[in-house]
């Protein structure tokens, strides 16, 4: 198994897993891949050349009690194909 930044060939196949997985509208997913995902930090693992699983880091800040903006990551849409799954 690889572990490595998706590319933009991929991103087919990404709405298709966050489909089957979620369950979300298309719209709402046109939205999260056309706002939010980053090819830079969408990360997948291949089998045999397939993607099985994804995980999605989300540029964001966070606020500290003082006021204090730092910033930071949020992970989502970590999920695994159905047809990989108990697979180890």
């Amino acid at each position: 198994m690889i572990i490595e930044n998706a590319k933009k060939e991929d991103v087919c196949t990404l709405k298709q897993i966050w489909k089957e997985i979620f369950k979300d509208p298309d719209d709402y997913i046109d939205l999260f891949f056309d706002k939010k995902m980053n090819l830079e930090y969408t990360f997948v693992a291949r089998k045999d050349g397939e993607i099985v699983s994804t995980a999605y880091l989300i540029n964001s800040t966070l606020v500290t009690d003082d006021s204090k903006i730092i910033p930071a990551f949020y992970m989502c849409g970590i999920s695994t194909s159905q047809q990989a799954r108990g697979k180890g």
